[in-house]
C-alpha cells in the first residue's frame, strides 16, 4: 500500500471517528434535554429542580368599592325660629366655624334685652336689701329692734340673692339661644343633606343639615368572601379612583364588617385614606389593591400540576433520583409562586422544568438546580 493511500485511510478513519463522537454527543444531548427522546430511548428524564422554600409571600387582594364619609354629623335646631338664610347646598365643601344656617333673631334679641333688664332690677334690689340689712343689724346691736325684725331683713336679702342669680341664669340662657340662631360648622367636611329651607320654622331637635367629616375618608372595599381569613386590620392598601386614574391613594384597613352580602358574596373592608386637601368626596368609585403579606412555604407555580381544585400535585425527587408524585394542598398564587399549605416540607426537591413529561417512578437527570 502506498504512503498516500495510508494517509487517506487515516483521514477517513479520523473523520468517521469524529462523526461517531458527534453522533454520540448529539444523542446524549437529546436524551438529556428532550423528554420525548429520553422516553423513547429509555433514558433518564431531564428535569430542573428547585426547593420548597419558606419566605415572605406577597399577594394582592383586589376589591372594588366607593368612598364614604369618615363620620356623619347631624346639625339640629336648638331654638324654634323662622329660617332666614341657608348658606350652603348639598355637596358643598365647608370649613370649621363656617356659617351654614341663620335663624331670625328679633324675638331672641328681645328676650336678651328683657333678661338684661331683669338682671339690672334684681341687682338693684339685692343692693338695697343688703343696705337695709346692715341698717337693721346696727339697730339690733343698739337694742332698738327685736331679733325677729333682723331675721326678716336677712330673709329679704336671701330672696333678693335668689332673684338675682335666677335673672343671671335666664340672661345666660337667652344669650345661648341667640347664639343658636347662627348655625356654624363644627368641623371641616361636606354637606350630605339639607332638608331645611328659608321661611320654615324647624322644631327643636329637628334636622337642619347633615355634614360628612372628610379630612379622612373611607373606601368601602367589597372583598370576595373566600378572602375573609386573609384580610386583617392595619393592612396597607393602594386605591385608584375612576375620577383620578393616575393618582393612587395610600390607605390602611381600620375596620372590617365580616357579614357577607348574600347577593354579591362579598364583605366590606373599610380602608382609611388621608384627605387633608379634600380632594376625595363621598360616592367616588374605585379599585383597591390590598397588600397581603405572610411567611409561607412556596414553590414555583409551574411546578404544580392541576393547581385549580383539590387534586394539585408536584413531583418530588429524592436522593435516589426518582420522581415521585406527591399530593399537596395549595393556597394563594402570586408573582409566579404558589403557597403550599400541606404536603411538602421546607427543602424538598421539586421538579421545576420538564414536569409535564414526567411519570411516577421515572429516573431523572438533573440538568439544572434552582435551589
Amino acid at each position: 500500500m502506498s504512503k498516500k493511500a495510508v494517509i487517506i485511510g487515516s483521514v477517513v478513519a479520523a473523520i468517521c471517528l469524529c462523526v461517531v463522537v458527534l453522533l454520540f454527543f448529539a444523542v446524549s444531548h437529546m436524551i438529556r434535554t428532550d423528554p420525548s427522546k429520553a422516553r423513547l430511548l429509555k433514558g433518564r428524564m431531564p428535569v430542573t429542580l428547585t426547593s420548597a422554600k419558606v419566605e415572605q409571600f406577597n399577594y394582592v387582594i383586589g376589591a372594588s368599592g366607593q368612598t364614604q364619609e369618615f363620620e356623619k354629623v347631624v346639625l339640629t335646631a336648638k331654638v324654634s325660629q323662622p329660617v332666614e338664610a341657608v348658606r350652603v347646598e348639598i355637596g358643598n365643601i365647608i370649613y370649621k366655624e363656617q356659617v351654614l344656617v341663620e335663624l331670625q333673631q328679633n324675638v331672641l334679641r328681645a328676650s336678651v334685652n328683657q333678661a338684661k333688664s331683669a338682671v339690672t332690677k334684681a341687682k338693684s334690689n339685692l343692693e338695697y336689701s343688703n343696705l337695709n340689712y346692715q341698717r337693721f343689724l346696727n339697730l339690733f346691736k343698739q337694742n332698738l329692734i327685736a331679733k325677729v325684725e333682723l331675721e326678716e331683713a336677712d330673709q329679704r336679702v336671701k330672696l333678693a340673692e335668689y332673684d338675682y342669680y335666677t335673672a343671671l341664669r335666664e340672661l345666660e340662657r337667652t344669650l345661648q339661644d341667640l347664639s343658636y340662631a347662627t348655625v356654624k360648622s363644627p368641623t371641616t367636611g361636606i354637606v350630605l343633606d339639607r332638608p331645611i329651607n328659608v321661611g320654615e320654622i324647624p322644631k327643636i331637635h329637628a334636622q337642619l343639615l347633615s355634614v360628612g367629616i372628610v379630612d379622612k375618608i373611607f373606601m368601602l372595599a367589597k372583598v370576595a368572601e373566600e378572602k375573609v381569613s386573609h384580610v386583617q386590620l392595619k393592612m396597607s392598601a393602594e386605591v385608584l379612583f375612576d375620577a383620578f386614574p393616575n393618582d393612587p391613594f395610600k390607605g390602611e384597613i381600620t375596620r372590617i364588617d365580616p357579614n357577607t352580602d348574600p347577593k354579591t358574596r362579598t364583605f366590606i373592608a373599610y380602608i382609611e385614606i388621608s384627605n387633608k386637601d379634600l380632594k376625595l368626596t363621598p360616592g367616588l368609585t374605585g379599585f383597591a389593591r390590598i397588600n397581603y403579606r405572610k411567611i409561607s412555604l412556596v414553590v414555583p407555580s409551574i411546578s404544580v400540576i392541576n393547581p385549580v381544585g383539590e387534586n394539585a400535585t408536584v413531583f418530588v425527587v429524592g436522593p435516589d433520583s426518582t420522581a415521585r408524585i406527591k399530593r399537596v394542598k395549595t393556597g394563594l398564587t402570586s408573582g409566579g409562586m404558589t403557597e403550599i399549605l400541606e404536603g411538602l416540607q421546607e427543602g424538598d426537591k421539586v421538579a421545576f422544568a420538564g414536569v409535564q413529561a414526567l411519570q411516577e417512578g421515572d429516573k431523572v437527570e438533573v440538568i439544572e438546580s434552582k435551589l
